[in-house]
């Protein structure tokens, strides 16, 4: 940007947004870069979705990059918004300018190009100046920012192994000069621009240039730490996972669903990660929704089914602070208690019912121990007694967009000592189970089908 006082006729400030638009233009460019970069890891993660540990861990470390570039590009588009906003602020001081200096006529215009001491001159100049200076503090705070937005960039895209392009926001900072805004005022005016604001200005520019590898673990740290709670799924959404649940409720038997009991299930499972930093995908309840196939958990012990089980609750509220529950305390049995029953699952492939790998879906599933946080005990329960259940949870999930495979690395991967400190604070214990077969699997109406699950025992 630079400015200029004209001496001829017109005698009006003007204010050149040549090199302010250039500085949108570059923050527009780097988003695209980053857009792109952002494609380019997408690509390597999926290429690195393999069962080899070293692999996956290349791959949960590239997700934590692509999130990092999508905050960057957050933060580009918000820089552009304030660019605009600074430049909409000058027009206004501009136009300002020449109001003020034409009101106050020919002597006044005259006075200004040729005087060098105060008078006339000096008290227009300073009615001015605390609007100049207020644009130059927000044009300085933009460009700190601007600069401190590319710097980080440039150094996530750095950090990526699979992308080779230059990325113009790593090679074209923003260099635009601060001090042209103090060039329509002679050099006895500039010193009235006051220190304070001077010291808020670079301690602004500070905050924006703060360590970049700090900011970038710091939005790994927060990116982690939400990864399994996403946006929020819409009921009338365009994408396939909102379609397809949406598909399903249009055929829930007993209870409609809204958009309101969306929302309800999204926050109840924020809630449970804000006070003990463990995520429940709300993708894996409302997979659970759609099993149970009611529009409802089935939670009520009162209002039994026609198989004796729990049967459809009517209160979305109860139901879902159930159902929650219960899972939750599924999740905290099984970070506890999963290593063990694994090999349970490993040992007995070769009877009816059990196949594959143990995982949380069949934890969730079958007769295992849950941590009953509101009671302060430990007890086994089934979430449902079809001893396939969990595999369908499992296919809904999928559906729904949820990766299975990687949402069971990340439960099993949460160390045993985070529950062992959940249950000593709240005072109670967490007994030995063993893990062993049992026929006690159900077909899907609920009649004995002769398999096997794998349930807990004291």
């Amino acid at each position: 940007m630079s400015m200029a006082y004209s001496g001829s006729s017109s005698s009006v400030i003007g204010i050149s947004f040549g090199r302010m638009n250039e500085a949108k233009k570059k923050t527009a460019r780097a988003q695209e870069e980053a857009r792109y970069e952002g494609e380019s890891l997408s690509k390597a993660i999926n290429g690195l979705q393999v069962s080899d540990g070293r692999l996956r861990m290349r791959a949960e470390a590239l997700y934590k990059m692509r999130c990092g570039i999508g905050k960057r590009q957050s933060g580009l588009q918000a820089m552009g918004a304030h660019i605009d906003y600074v430049i909409k602020r000058f027009v206004e001081t501009d136009n300002l300018c020449a109001q003020r200096i034409k009101s106050n006529g020919y002597e006044c215009r005259r006075l200004m190009v040729l005087s060098t001491q105060g008078g006339i001159f000096g008290n227009i100049i300073s009615g001015l100046n605390s609007i100049v200076a207020m644009g130059k503090a927000a044009w300085d705070s933009i460009r700190s920012s601007v600069a401190g937005i590319f710097k980080i960039a440039g150094q996530a895209a750095d950090a990526s192994i699979s992308v080779s392009r230059t990325s113009a926001a790593r090679t074209e900072p923003v260099t635009e000069g601060t001090e042209a805004v103090k060039s329509i005022a002679p050099d006895y005016i500039k010193d009235d621009i006051p220190k304070a604001k001077e010291a808020s200005l670079q301690e602004n520019s500070d905050a924006a240039l703060k360590n970049p590898e700090a900011e970038a673990a710091e939005s790994a740290a927060e990116t982690d730490n939400i990864r399994w709670i996403p946006e929020v799924m819409q009921l009338s959404g365009a994408s396939n996972a909102e379609k397809y649940f949406s598909a399903y409720a249009k055929s829930f038997t007993k209870l409609k669903w809204d958009q309101n009991k969306i929302n309800a299930l999204w926050e109840a499972t924020e809630d449970i990660n804000k006070q003990y930093d463990i995520q429940i995908d709300p993708r894996f309840l409302l997979a659970i929704i759609i099993q149970e196939g009611t529009g409802s958990f089935n939670t009520s012990s009162t209002n039994r089914a026609a198989d004796g089980q729990h049967g459809v609750e009517t209160d979305y509220a109860a139901d879902l602070m159930k159902a929650n529950s219960l899972i939750f305390g599924k999740i905290l049995g099984y970070i506890y208690y999963g290593e063990e029953f694994r090999e349970a699952v490993s040992e007995n492939k070769s009877l009816a019912g059990i196949n594959g790998e143990g995982d949380i879906f069949r934890y969730c599933n079958w007769n295992t121990p849950i941590v009953r946080m509101n009671r302060k005990v430990v007890e086994t329960g089934v979430y449902a007694g079809h001893g396939l259940w969990g595999e369908q949870v499992k296919k809904h999930y999928k559906a729904l967009g949820g990766d299975t495979k990687e949402y069971e690395n990340y439960i099993s991967g949460i160390d045993k000592s985070v529950v062992e400190k959940i249950v000593k604070d709240q005072e109670f214990k967490l007994p030995d189970y063993d893990f062993v077969p049992a026929r006690e699997a159900q077909n899907s109406k609920g009649k004995p089908n002769g398999e096997y699950i794998i349930k807990g025992v004291r």
